[in-house]
């Protein structure tokens, strides 16, 4: 569990004019939410924010946050959900969600692979699947990452959700089935690569769809 600090001020209004006025003195709008706590527009420094967000936990860091008000007003939150502009990458906005240490989350982790397949001394081809586990536990146990050794894979090997569930302080909620990665015989990664850039077939032209179908507005 990785915890910081972060200090945020309330927001006096929500037009678009204001919004554009802090993202160009440094700082981005937010919203507080949570159980029994009405929605609280705060605006927050992007630095410290890029900060929180380049340390171990990332996202999952537990913030003990203080809205800097005439009575200072203390959170324990986390980052529910950030928007960047897609172009730029810049950090536009960031929802923080009110938490309980005591109750679970659900929340996702990143899956960092260790070790170097056997099959892939011999040749074969590592494919990856899922790369976050969603999972569910108490703030305090939520990890900065999930490990999974894939050493011992060799060529037609996989690795599921399965193999890996049954890990101390959280319950994993993907399915179990759902492949992490597989180790595939160079053929097969070929046939594979050759089927995923197949030509699409051919759509009616206009004109040529049937009743009912509808029309592109």
């Amino acid at each position: 569990m990785v915890e910081v600090k972060l200090r945020v001020q309330p927001r006096p209004n929500k037009t678009r004019s204001y919004k554009h006025w802090l993202r160009n003195h440094g700082k981005i709008p937010a919203v507080i939410y949570g159980k029994d706590l009405p929605n609280k527009l705060v605006e927050v420094d992007v630095r410290n924010l890029e900060s929180i967000l380049r340390n171990g936990a990332g996202k999952n860091a537990i913030i003990n946050l203080t809205v800097e008000e005439a009575k200072p007003h203390k959170l324990t939150v986390m980052i529910k959900d950030l928007q960047r502009d897609p172009v730029k990458g810049d950090l536009m906005h960031v929802d923080l969600q009110k938490i309980s240490l005591t109750d679970k989350i659900h929340t996702t982790v990143p899956i960092h692979l260790t070790g170097e397949a056997e099959g892939i001394k011999k040749g074969g081809i590592l494919q990856s699947g899922l790369r976050e586990l969603e999972i569910e536990c108490v703030p305090a146990n939520i990890p900065d990452h999930i490990s999974v050794d894939i050493s011992g894979l060799d060529i037609g090997d996989s690795l599921t959700v399965a193999d890996i569930a049954g890990q101390d302080g959280f319950t994993v909620k993907n399915d179990p089935a759902t492949v992490i990665v597989s180790i595939v015989s160079p053929r097969r990664a070929e046939a594979i690569e050759d089927k995923a850039v197949e030509p699409a077939k051919t759509e009616p032209a206009n004109g040529e769809a049937g009743n009912g179908d509808k029309k592109e507005e």
